[in-house]
């Protein structure tokens, strides 16, 4: 029985909040025959706490059995922001999985950004010990960094990360992108086609279906799911609701699920401007979410201006809107907005401004009004064209020929 090691900081199980994507992948690899382990920090990303350890387990690696997937949790230092108590955390973690593959290596290394420094140390203790190594880019690197950051390419650390993703592009027995866009990036840096994989979408199977009522919603409920933070733009949909309501439109709801940095700045921009349609909820499980999602009308999918956005991201909750059939409002422009126009599952602002996202709230607003079955091809979109159960089918495929 073929056994691989999945290296990604924040994994998380189904009762924690945030993505479960490699929890999914392990899952359907179990089933394929495989044996893996999740090498992973209890330490969560969004909450900022141990979710795993006790006081009594102080420093210890955790092994536990998450849904019949094997976690193996690494204790990394606390941190609260992007400082330098992450970077160490980053590096800590990094460190700790050089030194468990050295000792403990499975039959194939299959480790995903980000961050980049942990696949840097696995790629390197899966070479030692001769093992294929798999690298996943959920985000292309550093062109991420910069874009998030507003880094300089210029910069010690861009360059810095530059150097480590091109050794990985050309080295990788395979590399796995969620993106069809970010081929060219993986290509420029030293990538080959033939040894990339695109592995995007989501499993739907067992997933609700939301059914929209046949009576138009008196007040449209949309939602955001995910992280507060600074790139996702969120800011930007508060200034769209003021134009809204300069404009006379109030008649829908926002509510904001989740958790992170710029959420208590945010709360009071809503509080000082009185946007009575605006609500913040705390994050929730993962195996809650799809439950939660087809309860509203329509999801938000933000993201900052930048290039990089439109091209070099596959982000979770889109796809999460789109496996229950939610409506799409989205600002993300390039690859993704192909993505909403193909599947006709929701509405894309004509360019990434409060202006233009506010135009787009008031046309979702208006069809939901006058034809709330609208925008249904999400479901239909990913089961014919990004099921990830069938892709990780054809990927299980490639890593049986790496590991014989």
């Amino acid at each position: 029985m073929p056994s691989i090691s999945v290296v990604q900081q924040y994994a998380i199980p189904p009762d924690q909040p945030g993505g479960t994507r490699h929890f999914e992948f392990a899952k359907v690899l179990e089933k394929l025959g495989w044996t893996t382990q999740i090498l992973a920090s209890d330490f969560s990303h969004h909450e900022k706490r141990f979710f795993r350890r006790e006081a009594r387990d102080r420093r210890r690696t955790l092994t536990t059995n998450e849904q019949g997937v094997s976690f193996v949790y690494f204790w990394i230092p606390e941190y609260e922001n992007n400082g330098l108590r992450r970077m160490v955390s980053m590096m800590w973690f990094s460190l700790r999985v050089f030194l468990r593959i050295l000792t403990k290596p499975d039959d194939v290394i299959y480790a995903s950004s980000p961050h980049i420094f942990c696949c840097a140390s696995s790629w390197l203790a899966a070479k030692i010990r001769r093992r294929p190594f798999v690298f996943e880019v959920r985000d292309l690197w550093p062109e991420h960094f910069a874009a998030v950051s507003a880094g300089s390419e210029n910069g010690l650390q861009y360059k810095v990360m530059g150097r480590i993703a091109n050794l990985l592009y050309s080295n990788s027995d395979l590399v796995v992108i969620f993106s069809r866009s970010s081929i060219d990036t993986v290509l420029k840096r030293g990538g080959s086609r033939d040894r990339v994989f695109l592995l995007d979408g989501v499993t739907t199977e067992g997933l609700p279906v939301r059914i929209p009522s046949p009576e138009p919603p008196l007040r449209p409920q949309m939602v955001y799911m995910g992280t507060i933070g600074g790139m996702y733009g969120i800011q930007m949909v508060l200034e769209a609701c003021l134009i809204l309501r300069n404009e006379g439109l109030t008649n829908f709801d926002i509510t904001f699920i989740g958790d992170g940095p710029e959420k208590v700045r945010l709360q009071e921009f809503v509080h000082d401007n009185d946007l009575s349609n605006v609500a913040f909820r705390d994050p929730i499980p993962k195996s809650d979410v799809a439950e939660t999602l087809v309860t509203f009308d329509v999801g938000l999918l933000l993201f900052l201006p930048s290039e990089h956005f439109s091209y070099g991201i596959s982000p979770q909750k889109l796809f999460d809107y789109m496996s229950v059939n939610l409506p799409v409002v989205s600002n993300v422009q390039g690859d993704l907005a192909k993505v909403v126009r193909d599947a006709d599952a929701g509405v894309v602002s004509s360019s990434a401004t409060p202006a233009a996202l506010a135009e787009a709230i008031g046309d979702i607003v208006d069809s939901t009004k006058y034809s709330p079955s609208r925008f249904q091809g999400g479901r239909r979109y990913l089961d014919e064209h990004a099921n990830r159960t069938e892709l990780t089918r054809q990927i299980s495929e490639r890593l049986l020929e790496l590991a014989k």
